[in-house]
């Protein structure tokens, strides 16, 4: 199945004599990436990459020189004073868990521009995956919405057990739920504006009982998995899709996915 893959994907190269050539100012390294990246066509998103770091002779479709920028890339990218992505809870199953990076809900406060830069991301995780560049830990779900399996209640485990627990908890509470004063409503991460997401035309006036709690559990969870982070998923998950057919993906489950990516 991998084998089979990787054929697939080196297919998407083309002509090695006719490969793509980034020209990268070390002093402008991330500007020049994004902009040499997001303008590609189609075509040039999948061909052979070389990358020019301009005044020394470091042109070539090598591996260490890939290597390097890829790696810059994302230590620059992935780091919390970025603003794009943040460390996922400390609280995870396991060490894995701990290392994985969640979208930043308020991305958009750093830079007006911060869908773009999602987008040139996408681009980058489909190209890594063409070039076997390993990339940082996402959450767990991010791998599932990138294939288009529907993300469940479980995969608030790896996200955050202990809220996971919490809301478990509430599916054995019966009535004594309604004593948590609960409704289909829930604070919106909104550059601090106090503002309310509702889960359903009215939410914040039908309160929680035993028999629509499973409703509201379901409301909650895609909220906080993909809801408060729609827009910079959607553009990070068309941005991959730029580069690599989702349908030649579907013969991985989420986990096998994953491996491929990290």
């Amino acid at each position: 199945k991998i084998d089979w893959f990787r054929e697939k994907l080196d297919s998407f190269k083309g002509i090695e004599n006719h490969p793509v050539r980034l020209n990268i100012r070390r002093e402008h390294f991330l500007e020049d990436s994004i902009q040499e990246v997001m303008a590609m066509t189609p075509d040039e998103l999948r061909r052979a990459w070389w990358i020019d770091f301009s005044g020394e002779d470091s042109m070539d479709a090598c591996s260490a020189t890939r290597r390097e920028w890829y790696q810059q890339l994302f230590e620059e990218i992935f780091e919390d004073n970025f603003g794009l992505w943040q460390r996922a809870c400390e609280s995870g199953r396991d060490e894995k868990d701990k290392q994985r990076w969640k979208i930043n809900a308020l991305s958009g406060r750093r830079y007006a521009y911060h869908l773009d830069l999602f987008r040139f991301l996408g681009r980058l995780l489909g190209r890594a995956l063409i070039d076997g560049s390993l990339v940082p830990f996402l959450e767990a779900h991010v791998y599932k919405l990138l294939l288009g399996w529907p993300i469940t209640f479980e995969d608030l485990n790896s996200a955050d057990e202990e809220i996971y627990k919490n809301l478990r908890t509430g599916l054995d509470m019966g009535d004594e739920i309604e004593e948590f004063s609960l409704n289909f409503s829930t604070p919106a991460d909104n550059l601090g504006r106090g503002t309310d997401v509702e889960f359903m035309a009215g939410g914040s006036s039908v309160h929680v009982n035993a028999d629509n709690f499973p409703e509201w559990l379901e409301g909650h969870l895609k909220y906080s998995l993909y809801g408060r982070v729609k827009a910079q998923l959607d553009e990070l998950l068309l941005g991959f899709s730029e580069v690599v057919p989702i349908p030649i993906l579907l013969v991985f489950v989420p986990k096998e996915f994953e491996k491929l990516l990290s």
